[in-house]
């Protein structure tokens, strides 16, 4: 009896074979235009493929196509970290095979699956993570000689294994009990309760999970950092037809995973960073996708520019800041087309007068039209009747104005913001910790959904800070700025810009003594050489071209675009911009350009 009904089910899995076979052309679909022109920016971006699972075969479609190619049978499948073979496991075995299907080779039939992918590839590339019949914890399996070894039994973990690059740190599930465990100390705690797919960063830093304590929702991912403090959430929004989604893997690359919709099943490159999702199989039922990728060379970022030419060290050098014709919105920054509208305009042209850091930054992203994010659905009203309300957990009880004039700010003061996103992300590259600290007040307003947990894009940010001295102590106050579409804020909108915002001072301990002192000497004092400001446009367009397309353009394209403005911008422009960069973030181009403006005597 056992041997028959071993071998109708043999049978079963040879027709599920053959039906694989003739079903995935069958089922798959072309993407549509728009779908063709993401999942195009993405393959610019990354170079690389995603496996995953369906209907008993591991499938592997490659970046900016998706037909995709039957690699063989299995039900789990992992990269390497180098991206050259594939770990997978089926039935209880271990095999390896190259990117293309061939060479499957065994490495052991001791595997064993509880609860979803108990595979993962250790960093060093020689072993496999993975459960291991009647035994408890994480085991690693050498490859060439499938000898086992314990790598952790802090917990007797049932499945979902992940390890940070270094191999320092793990996670893993127990149940319904998401683990993380640093392996040198052995110190495990669970990260979350009552949820599923756990992974964690390529740098250790940040765990991701799917719903939350209590709230196993699969709508909704959770970032958080080691110390158990939810750095953002992802809205399963971002993954269209599915709007659900699960069973994930943390790629090769910080910034991005791969996740399985949990309605068609398919599947998605997701960016944890800007919350960009780019759907990349249209066969449905796809399962447990993984991510191997790098970055692209990308030729024209690194184009000659008018800068390297010599243009901006004296050539079409003009003074702009201070015109009445201007709009100075910093004291060292104004916006030249008077015109501008943040969220429909194709041109967001700026002059730069000393161009520090903090000046630089402020002009590529205070009010840039390529943030505005439209909502396909009507938001939710929010529960506040008055300012005092909308505290955020960060702010002074009692601080909360609407206007700028009704804060404690000097004129100097309210002259001289600095653009918070940009400044997070050089405090984190400068020194990481101390940068951290400041980036978490931002996180907590950011992560303030008003009951509303599936929306795409955050309610409010923080765009802006100032510095207050008020006799021995310094303040720090920060603009918190409502999208368009949040109209239920008791806030004016101050400038007329379409967006309500509100001010408030930041709570003590968010700047550290050292972090202040970065921010006076290096990014707001120091002024950068031509080479410096071309080296920063280059990282910045760097930075857009995953969520905005981006590219920085050179000197041909610049006296082109130029050459092809209407006479009367032109005659205001004086002459073309030192830097100058095109987006596409949804159907129409958009232009980033600035004229820097070089002092006598400085670089």
């Amino acid at each position: 009896m056992n041997h028959r009904r071993r071998l109708y089910g043999w049978l079963l899995v040879g027709l599920g074979f053959l039906s694989v076979f003739g079903s995935v052309a069958a089922v798959a679909a072309e993407p549509s235009r728009r779908e063709r022109e993401r999942l195009d920016r993405l393959a610019r971006e990354l170079e690389g493929a995603v496996i995953f699972q369906r209907h008993g075969h591991i499938f592997r479609v490659d970046l900016g196509k998706w037909e995709p190619v039957d690699l063989g049978p299995g039900e789990y499948a992992r990269w390497s970290w180098d991206g050259r073979w594939i770990a997978v496991y089926w039935r209880r075995r271990l095999f390896v095979i190259r990117p293309d299907g061939s060479g499957r080779r065994l490495v052991t039939d001791e595997a064993w699956e509880r609860d979803g992918c108990p595979i993962d590839v250790h960093p060093n590339n020689r072993e496999i993570i993975t459960l291991r019949q009647g035994r408890s914890g994480f085991w690693a399996v050498e490859i060439e000689t499938g000898r086992f070894r314990l790598l952790t039994d802090a917990q007797p973990f049932t499945g979902e294994p992940g390890i940070s690059r270094d191999g320092r740190r793990l996670v893993g599930r127990v149940g319904r009990v998401l683990w993380a465990v640093d392996l040198e100390s052995e110190r495990a705690f669970p990260y979350v309760r009552e949820a599923c797919s756990a992974a964690i960063s390529p740098d250790g830093r940040w765990l991701l999970n799917n719903g939350d304590n209590g709230n196993p929702t699969h709508r909704r991912l959770n970032l958080r950092d080691w110390e158990m403090k939810t750095i953002r959430t992802l809205s399963a929004d971002l993954c269209e037809p599915d709007r659900e989604w699960d069973n994930f893997h943390w790629s090769n690359l910080q910034d991005y995973i791969a996740v399985q919709g949990d309605n068609r099943g398919e599947s998605y490159v997701v960016n944890v960073r800007t919350r960009e999702a780019v759907r990349v199989t249209w066969v449905g039922d796809t399962v447990y996708p993984d991510l191997w990728a790098r970055l692209r060379e990308r030729r024209t970022l690194g184009a000659p520019s008018l800068l390297e030419r010599g243009i901006a060290r004296g050539d079409v050098a003009f003074r702009l800041i201070g015109r009445a014709e201007y709009q100075t919105e910093r004291s060292s920054v104004a916006l030249l087309n008077r015109d501008y509208d943040r969220r429909s305009s194709a041109l967001l042209l700026r002059a730069v007068r000393r161009p520090t850091r903090a000046a630089l930054d402020f002009a590529a992203y205070d009010r840039n039209v390529l943030y505005y994010r439209p909502l396909d659905r009507a938001p939710v009203p929010l529960p506040v009747r008055e300012l005092r309300e909308l505290n955020f957990g960060v702010l002074e009880p009692g601080s909360l104005v609407d206007r700028l004039e009704e804060t404690p700010l000097t004129p100097e003061e309210r002259a001289a913001p600095l653009a918070w996103e940009p400044l997070i992300e050089y405090l984190l590259a400068w020194n990481f910790d101390e940068g951290k600290r400041l980036a978490e007040a931002g996180w907590a307003v950011e992560e303030h959904t008003w009951t509303d947990d599936f929306v795409p894009v955050p309610y409010q940010r923080i765009v802006r800070l100032y510095f207050h001295q008020e006799g021995q102590r310094l303040e720090s106050w920060v603009q918190i700025e409502f999208q368009p579409w949040v109209s239920s804020v008791p806030a004016q909108d101050e400038d007329e810009d379409g967006y309500r915002e509100v001010y408030g001072r930041l709570k003590e301990g968010f700047l550290s003594p050292a972090i202040l002192e970065r921010i006076r000497t290096d990014y707001s004092d120091r002024l950068l050489s031509p080479e410096e400001v071309q080296e920063w446009a280059r990282v910045l367009a760097e930075r857009w071209y995953g969520p905005f397309f981006a590219q920085l353009l050179g000197a041909e394209e610049i006296s082109a675009w130029f050459l092809g403005l209407s006479p009367a911008l032109k005659k205001i422009l004086v002459g073309p911009p030192q830097v100058l960069i095109r987006a596409r973030p949804r159907e129409a181009e958009i232009y980033i350009g600035l004229w820097i403006e070089y002092a006598s005597g400085e670089p």
